[in-house]
Formats: C-alpha cells, sequence, structure tokens
C-alpha cells in the first residue's frame, strides 16, 4: 500500500510543512520523547513536536525543490540551523518582551532549548532506525548540537536549590553516617587511646559496631566476622565515616597518631544552624560519594562514576543498567575489564541503597533529601573526581601485567579472571 505523503504535496509554509513532514513519525515520537527526552512532569511532547515541526519546516525549506524527507540532514543544514533558524525563531518569539535585555537573555534560552529538541530528534531518528543520512552524518549532526555537560556539582547544586530545609534536615540527621558518627563521638569522650598503626583498637571497633547493633546495615564489602573484635580497616563504612570526621575536624588525633579526642567543630554536628547544617552536608554527601575501597589509596570505579548517575537521577532522568553499561565504557574505557568495573559500581549503588540513599533497582533514583549534602561533597571532591576520569580514560594507552594487578586488586579479581585479562590483552 503506498504512502498517502507520496500522493499529497508539500505545503509552502514552512510550518505547515515541518508538521506535514513529521505527521507519520509524530506518535511514535511523542511517545519515544516522553520516555528519554527528560521532559517535566508539565510539558506536554505533543506541544515540543510542534515546536520542532516549526524548526524541521524551516530547514525543509532551504532545500530546493529537494524531497521535505524530516529522517536525514547534513552538517551544513544543521550548521545553518544553530546560526541562522534558531536565532531567528527565538528572536520572533521574545519580539513582543519590551525590556531588550530581559529578550535577549530570554531568547537566549529558548535557543538551548530548541537545540535540545533537535538533539533529542536526532537520537529517536538513530534509536528507531528512522534516520536515512550516512552514520558519518549522524556522528557530525549529534556532535553539533549535543548540549554541553555542566560540571557535575552545578548539576547537583541545581536539583539540591528544589529541596525544602524540612526533607534536607530529616535525611541529614538521620542518616547511617550521622549515627555512626554520634557512636564515635560517644564513644572517644573526652578521648581515647588508639594504637599507632591502627584506626581504633579491636574492642573499640566492637564497642561502635553493639551501639549502632540497631542500625548496621548487611553490606557485599562488610563481611560477617563470626562474633570476633575486628580492625577498623575491616568495616569499610566505619572506617570511612571515622577519617572523614578527621578531615573534618569533629575528630582530631594528635601528633603521634595514639590518641584521638574531640576535634574543634565537635559540637557543630548536631546544631540547628547553618553552619552545622553545612557540616552535616560534607560529611552525608562525603559517604555518598567516596568508595571506602579507596580509602587507602588507588582508585574506585565508582568514585568517578556515581556522581553522574545521581546528577542523571536529580534532573529527572535516572540510570538503567544499560545507560551504566555506556557510561562506564565512555569515563573509564578499560577494556575487558569493563564488566567488572560496571559490577563494582553496581555493588556500591546496593550499599547505598541499604542506607536509604538510592533505590534498590535500576533505574537507580536518589532520596530528593541526601541531594544537598550530595551537592556539596561533589563541589568539596570535584578536582578528585576530575583527576580520576582522566587517569581512567588514559588506561588503555597504558595497559601492562602490572596496571592490570593494579586494576585487578581494586575489582576483586580472582587468579583465573586476571589471567584471563592478561591473555587478552597480550593477544592485542
Amino acid at each position: 500500500m503506498s504512502s498517502p505523503f507520496e500522493l499529497t504535496p508539500a505545503p509552502d509554509d514552512p510550518a505547515d510543512l515541518g508538521r506535514w513532514a513529521l505527521a507519520e513519525l509524530r506518535p511514535e515520537l511523542e511517545a519515544w520523547l516522553d520516555a528519554n527526552g527528560g521532559l517535566g512532569e508539565d510539558v506536554d511532547a505533543g506541544s515540543v513536536v510542534d515546536v520542532l515541526a516549526a524548526c524541521v519546516g524551516a530547514v525543509l525549506a532551504t532545500r530546493d525543490g529537494a524531497a521535505p524527507v524530516a529522517t536525514g540532514f547534513t552538517a551544513a543544514e544543521v550548521d545553518d540551523l544553530k546560526d541562522r533558524i534558531l536565532p531567528e525563531l527565538a528572536a520572533a518569539m521574545t519580539a513582543e518582551l519590551d525590556d531588550d535585555a530581559v529578550g535577549a537573555a530570554v531568547a537566549a534560552e529558548i535557543e538551548d532549548d530548541l537545540a535540545l529538541v533537535w538533539w533529542h530528534y536526532l537520537r529517536y531518528l538513530a534509536e528507531s532506525g528512522r534516520w536515512t543520512g550516512t552514520e558519518a552524518e549522524l556522528d557530525a549532526v549529534l556532535a553539533r548540537l549535543e548540549p554541553a555537560e555542566p560540571e557535575l556539582h552545578q548539576a547537583l547544586a541545581e536539583a539540591a536549590v528544589e529541596v525544602e530545609r524540612v526533607v534536607e534536615d530529616t535525611a541529614t540527621t538521620g542518616s547511617f553516617p550521622m549515627v555512626a558518627a554520634r557512636v564515635l563521638l560517644a564513644r572517644v569522650g573526652e578521648g581515647i587511646d588508639v594504637p599507632a598503626e591502627e584506626d581504633l583498637t579491636p574492642e573499640q571497633v566492637a564497642e561502635v559496631l553493639e551501639d549502632v547493633e540497631d542500625r548496621l546495615p548487611v553490606l557485599a564489602d562488610d563481611p560477617a566476622a563470626d562474633g570476633e573484635p575486628r580492625r577498623a580497616e575491616d568495616v569499610p563504612w566505619l572506617r570511612q565515616v571515622l577519617l572523614d570526621l578527621v578531615d573534618l575536624d569533629v575528630l582530631q588525633l594528635d601528633a603521634a597518631g595514639t590518641r584521638l579526642t574531640p576535634g574543634r567543630r565537635a559540637a557543630l554536628l548536631d546544631g540547628p544552624d547553618d553552619e552545622s547544617r553545612a557540616l552535616r552536608r560534607s560529611l552525608v554527601g562525603r559517604f555518598v560519594l567516596q568508595d571506602p575501597d579507596s580509602l587507602d589509596g588507588g582508585f574506585a570505579v565508582s568514585e568517578a562514576v556515581v556522581p553522574t548517575m545521581l546528577a542523571a537521577a536529580a534532573h529527572g532522568r535516572p540510570f538503567g543498567d544499560d545507560d551504566l553499561e555506556h557510561l562506564v565504557e565512555r569515563v573509564a574505557q578499560l577494556g575487558p575489564l569493563a564488566d567488572a568495573a560496571a559490577d563494582e559500581v553496581r555493588d556500591r549503588l546496593a550499599d547505598l541503597a541499604v542506607f536509604g540513599i538510592v533505590s534498590a533497582e535500576s533505574p537507580w533514583t536518589v532520596e530528593p533529601g541526601y541531594l544537598p549534602a550530595i551537592a556539596t561533597a561533589a563541589e568539596e571532591l570535584a578536582g578528585d573526581v576530575d583527576e580520576l576520569q582522566e587517569v581512567l580514560g588514559a588506561m588503555p594507552a597504558e595497559f601492562d601485567e602490572g596496571m592490570v594487578d593494579a586494576v585487578a586488586d581494586r575489582l576483586g579479581l580472582a587468579d583465573d579472571q586476571r589471567q584471563q585479562i592478561k591473555d587478552i590483552l597480550g593477544e592485542q
């Protein structure tokens, strides 16, 4: 059966031309935008397609009689779209604003929004198999329209602004790191002696575990110790909280490293003022973003990946399993180690789910009350995350047996897995 679009002449008006060209795609496109376009609750996919149609029609009108096909575009057409068509449309939409400065600012925002709509449209064409241009053209036009990613801490800060103070306080004051911090402060009292080579004595660790028994999480990286006292380094969450309290001056070690006492900010931990709230944000946020596996140096892939996942979730675009795989491949080009790295991230997310911070299943969402703390820690740790991503991105060129061993140790791979990876790399 022939398509009615082959029999109906295309309209002359660009907006009508765009609507005509998108008519066959419209139902599927609207459904795709609802599922993948990151639209706000008050944004209707149909309205987005109406705006897109005006842009599409303006591009198709430049083709000098060529068939008005809206499923393939050249880099030159997208350049014209960005440089001329979108600014003209944005200017027309803000023409009635009296204040020129306000009009220019609003027009710039509209241009960005229209470019984002186009980027989503091109993604839809690619993912639905409807793209009719070449692969090279698709890569070129996507690259020209791909939105610039804000700094992670900025993206998180934008989402955190929307969180009500009472929601934040409820989450952070009752969070597990705060529970553990209060127990540690109470156990330290006016001061306790600790071993020169340990964070706490095994007896002190046992006492802390007993004090938090009702809130003691069961984590993949915190195995049972058959009732025997453990060192702090054998209890990752405990050591993580302890080291952060020292770093934040809630606790302090003497010069010899054998006497632990309250620090200058100890009294602030449960205070009602903004300074106390800022301290809680730092403690809780670091607890979320830092991986206990990296406390003694080295790296954890989760520290490079989880902040991005949380930022996406905070903006209504939670990552699923496939998204995680793609993110790990992009941030940490680990070749045959990529699957193990993704599993490491899943383990960390599973731990955060035990603490009630993220959802237990993918797509992974984040509890809103934690966002201000996560945003604070993301800003404090921004340099560390950037450096980690650079190191991971450079790893393929540096792989040798020593690098494989280091990464395999961090990921907890067995000897047979380690050797298999070396064999694979040796064949490349």
